[in-house]
């Protein structure tokens, strides 16, 4: 606990230094439904500065999921989506590293998944296809009416059986 509260004084303490991305990565590490002001904070911010894509990241619920270099983001907005690959971009490149956007799509699941969506691009211009299906991590995601909550739950399902060796072929 005590660790927890100093993390915490310490998001306080970037904040107020107007250190956002230090807040941020501080942040990340709690995952606590407490830390939501926090984020309303650094949206806040961002809207200040005009980075709205980025404003809508922090405002609302989005995802990022991680496994080696496999990457999977999940938004309820497709200007969302946009924000999120903005951002991994953005740190990929600091790490000298870029989006590979011949192994890269983009697939729409709820209600309106067989709307035509805007076009998602990379920070260097590069277009990424709509798809009717994916695969991450051997499971495959199709474009269908299931909501985004749903496809979480089947995730961490699948992640929970991956690492307790439960999966087949």
């Amino acid at each position: 606990m005590f660790l927890y509260r100093a993390t915490l004084n310490a998001v306080d303490a970037a904040i107020k230094a107007r250190q956002w991305l230090k807040a941020v990565q501080m942040l990340a590490v709690l995952m606590k439904p407490e830390v939501q002001s926090y984020y309303k904070k650094i949206a806040q911010h961002h809207g200040n500065m005009g980075e709205y894509e980025v404003q809508i990241i922090f405002s609302i619920s989005t995802f990022i999921v991680l496994y080696a270099d496999d990457i999977l983001l999940l938004a309820p907005l497709i200007v969302a989506l946009q924000g999120l690959l903005r951002v991994c971009g953005d740190e990929l490149s600091s790490l000298d590293m870029h989006i590979n956007t011949k192994k890269s799509a983009c697939l729409r699941i709820g209600p309106r998944h067989d709307k035509i969506c805007a076009t998602i691009t990379t920070r260097y211009g590069c277009k990424l296809s709509w798809v009717d299906e994916i695969r991450y991590l051997g499971v495959f995601i199709v474009r269908s009416i299931l909501n985004s909550n749903a496809l979480l739950t089947m995730l961490n399902a699948v992640f929970a059986e991956q690492q307790m060796g439960f999966l087949g072929k």
